[in-house]
């Protein structure tokens, strides 16, 4: 596994309820407002069901959707809550058609790019390895990829 980059999570949906209104999200928030979130397969969705955990929250799943798409069009319907990066919600909330609260304290979801462990990888893979890596540099640089790059 190799860290590419560290997205901060925010709450997303309409503009109504009490974490919109104080301006920030807190775990906690989760078990009061119904969630749209991934299935469990999802990555994501794992490390967010053990952190709950962890903190003693249950969170308010009302869907599980697997498809970003649907998650957004369900959210500007006003259908619930979800938890996303900037880059999945920039533009939405640029337009009015959505509303995004940071969580506290910071919350982020690690990108990582997955290897195989069973296999030899060839120089050209090394290469593109290394080109991803440097793109997503740049890119977190530059701010049109919202996140931090993680040490290491």
């Amino acid at each position: 596994m190799i860290p590419l980059v560290d997205e901060e999570v925010f709450l997303v949906g309409q503009p109504e309820g009490p974490s919109f209104e104080r301006g920030y999200a807190q775990a906690g928030d989760l078990s009061q407002v119904p969630l749209i979130l991934p299935g469990r397969p999802n990555s994501s969705r794992r490390l967010l069901d053990e952190t709950l955990s962890t903190l003693g929250v249950t969170p308010f799943v009302s869907m599980e959707i697997d498809d970003a798409s649907m998650v957004r069009s369900l959210l500007m319907e006003g259908l619930g809550y979800s938890l996303l990066s900037q880059g999945s919600f920039l533009e939405y909330v640029a337009r009015g058609e959505l509303a995004a609260v940071p969580f506290r304290p910071i919350t982020y979801w690690p990108l990582s790019m997955m290897l195989s462990t069973t296999r030899q990888r060839s120089q050209l893979v090394d290469l593109l390895i290394k080109t991803i890596r440097e793109t997503v540099r740049d890119l977190v640089a530059a701010g049109a990829w919202p996140g931090w790059i993680p040490e290491g």
